[in-house]
């Protein structure tokens, strides 16, 4: 009776006590939005046991421990602080070259590869249900992304118009060549 008692509380309140590791806190929900473009929209977010950046210079390596990481359409932002904006690193969909999902009892393990540069984010056992739903929606984001979007020569993300197929920017409302709502 007592441990049932104790779980239902877990339930309410959250994994020990810490919330919900998928939503975003109030505050740092408002703050990321400046960070945002206009039709960018934010897919999932959770807070992670651990986010290395594997760089091609070894001194450029890193490690944050319990950030957030918050995937939009576009992009996969890392946050290094759990309160505010402060960005460890940005990942835009259409960079990544190849990514893996590695599932265990103990943890899941995502690997990124942008430009000969690995980026691996860690979840503990404790949010492995929940990494579970982020990595299958990480999954579905990164295969969406590449079906919709494009990057012209210079990496400037483009989208296609419905209308006349023409690319146009991704933020533009109408179409530069036959003026239809992109809307």
């Amino acid at each position: 009776m007592f441990n049932k008692l104790i779980v239902n509380i877990i339930k309410r309140v959250g994994f020990a006590g810490q919330g919900d590791p998928l939503a975003l806190p109030e505050k740092l929900h408002l703050n990321i939005k400046e960070y945002l473009s206009e039709n960018e929209e934010i897919r999932c977010s959770i807070k992670n046991h651990r986010a290395v950046h594997y760089a091609n210079n070894w001194q450029d390596k890193n490690t944050f421990f319990n950030s957030w990481c918050i995937l939009t359409d576009k992009r996969l932002l890392i946050l290094r602080n759990l309160n505010y904006v402060k960005i460890f690193r940005e990942i835009h969909i259409l960079n990544i070259n190849d990514y893996s999902i590695e599932k265990s009892e103990d943890n899941i393990v995502i690997n990124i590869l942008t430009s000969g540069i690995k980026d691996t984010i860690e979840f503990s056992r404790h949010l492995l249900s929940h990494a579970d739903k982020f990595s299958d929606k990480f999954t579905d984001t990164v295969k969406h992304a590449k079906g919709k979007y494009m990057a012209d020569n210079q990496g400037i993300i483009k989208l296609e118009c419905p209308n006349c197929t023409k690319l146009v920017l991704d933020d533009d409302k109408f179409c530069s060549n036959c003026g239809s709502s992109l809307a």
